[in-house]
This record gives structure tokens, C-alpha cells and sequence, in this order.
């Protein structure tokens, strides 16, 4: 096993830390990432963390975005015996319409991935945790551990649907900014001493403005609350399959976690400890 840190971070045991998996770009090649997802099940029931994140992309973007394939991925998230909290990816809806992937109506795939995942105020996997949902964007959720608060919030690779969906992603990204205005109000409100954003893509925070014009609202956002909260945020989130754990935007405060992903099967332990000066702690697990 390999421990990361940035600066020094502490690995107590703590009763105040909360530990948890964090995942996601997997599986895509059927029925090799199959079998290697249910290894990565099987370490974090083994494990038994507060609760896992899959970040998004369940299937592959040249697969079928069917109901069967969508509902496989369901399924093996119920295997999960700790909470499972997902949050979508680009390959399950926004690319839907590419010839390889279908031609599905990627609103129609929305809906379905919203009716199927996001029925109710509760987690997947076999232990339920109770979430506080969006009104209309179920799959943006909140919850709190102690003084630690949690949310995910529903940002997608290809450029975040901006180009594609523009009618869809102009509702979803103010739905996203309002979202976050409210963690980040209770966060102050309630003397929460770290915040966890979840989300599927990668922002590309170091890329000119062309190639990344669907985030930069939420990146604004990011560094407007940062300031104004001044405590610990650690941002998670997958989208380019690279490994990476580090300080970004110039912020001493905002740090940026991507998980692995495909073809990669590995998932990260976090470690988060506010009682820490740096509270953000990662170990990555077992690769299959």
C-alpha cells in the first residue's frame, strides 16, 4: 500500500475523522471490469468504511446506453454493504446520442438515470444514509458527518454539456451554483470546519477558456467560496482517469482529489480529520 499527503496529514483514528472510498470511470470493458469491480466491492465491504462515492461514468462512452446497461450498473451498487452516493457522468447520458453509444435522446437517458438512482432520500448499497435532495436535481445531494459537510453536484466531462445541451445545461449549472451557495451557507451557519464536493468532471482548472467554458461558472464559484468560507474543501472528482492530489487555483485552503479509472480498477481511501491542520488524507487501494 502507498500513503500520499500533502504537507502533513494525519492518519489517527480519531473519533472525529470520517473515512470513506471514493471511485469511479469504471467499469467500461464487459465482462474483465466486471469481475475487477466486484474485487473493488468486495475491499471496500472488507474495509468498511462510513460510506462510498462513485463519481460517475458507469459504462463505457462507445457502449449502449440502454435500459439493461444502465440498470447492470445499478445492481452492482447494491452489492455495496456500506452507503454507495453516485453522482453522474457524461458516458451514461450526455454522450448518449453518439452514433457508438446508440443514438438515445440524452434528456430521455437523464430522466431514466434520475427515475432508476435518485427515487428516493436515501443512499444506494445495502446501508441506507439519509441525504437532503435538490428540488428537480435529485442527483445533487447533501449530508453531514460531525463537522464535516458533503455534496455532490452534478458537472459532467465534455466540457460539462454546455455545447451539446445548452437549453439543459444552462438549468443544470444554475441548479449547481444555488446548490453550492447553500452548502456553503450552512456550512458557516452550523461551524462546519471542512467541506467535500463531489462531482463526475474534471474542471481542467489549468486549460484556456475555449476548452473549458462549461465550468467556468462552477470554478468562479469555487474560488469566491473558498475565500469566504476560509476553512478546508476538498474537491473530488474523476473524468480523465489520472491520479492527482494536490493544492489548485492558488488556494491554501481548496484542494482536488481524481480518483483512477479505466483501465485502471482502484479506488482511494480519504481520510478526513478537521481536528488535522491539513484534514485531507488519501491512500490508494488495492489496483485489480
Amino acid at each position: 500500500m502507498k500513503f500520499l499527503s500533502l504537507l502533513f496529514l494525519s492518519l489517527s483514528a480519531d473519533a472525529t475523522a470520517t473515512r470513506f472510498i471514493a471511485m469511479g470511470d469504471m467499469p467500461y470493458e464487459m465482462p474483465s471490469d466486471g469481475l475487477r469491480f466486484e474485487k473493488m466491492t468486495a475491499e471496500a465491504n472488507r474495509l468498511k468504511p462510513d460510506f462510498a462515492i462513485h463519481v460517475g461514468d458507469i459504462k463505457a462512452s462507445h457502449t449502449k446506453c440502454s435500459d439493461k446497461k444502465l440498470k447492470d450498473a445499478f445492481n452492482r451498487f447494491s452489492k455495496f454493504l456500506v452507503p454507495l452516493i453516485y453522482t453522474p457522468g457524461d458516458n451514461e447520458w450526455t454522450d448518449c446520442g453518439r452514433e457508438k453509444a446508440g443514438e438515445y435522446d440524452p434528456i430521455e437517458r437523464l430522466a431514466f438515470l434520475r427515475n432508476l438512482f435518485f427515487a428516493d432520500d436515501f443512499s444506494l448499497g445495502q446501508s441506507k444514509l439519509k441525504l437532503v435532495r435538490q428540488s428537480q436535481f435529485a442527483e445533487n445531494a447533501r449530508w453531514a458527518r460531525g463537522d464535516i459537510g458533503f455534496a455532490t453536484i452534478h458537472v459532467v466531462g465534455s466540457n460539462n454539456g454546455d455545447v451539446q445541451l445548452i437549453s439543459e445545461y444552462k438549468k443544470r449549472n444554475e441548479a449547481n451554483l444555488a446548490w453550492l451557495s447553500e452548502l456553503f451557507k450552512l456550512a458557516q451557519e452550523q461551524n462546519q470546519n471542512a467541506v467535500v464536493i463531489i462531482m463526475h468532471a474534471d474542471p481542467l482548472f489549468t486549460e484556456p477558456e475555449p476548452a473549458r467554458s462549461g465550468f467556468k461558472d462552477i470554478t468562479e464559484a469555487f474560488v469566491r467560496h473558498a475565500r469566504e468560507y476560509n476553512k478546508p474543501i476538498l474537491l473530488i472528482h474523476g473524468d480523465t482517469h489520472t491520479y492527482r492530489f494536490a493544492k489548485v487555483l492558488g488556494l491554501s485552503n481548496f484542494t482536488r482529489l481524481e480518483v483512477p479509472g479505466a483501465p485502471t480498477a482502484q479506488s482511494v481511501e480519504v481520510v478526513v480529520d478537521s481536528s488535522s491542520v491539513e484534514p485531507f488524507s488519501v491512500k490508494l487501494l488495492n489496483s485489480f
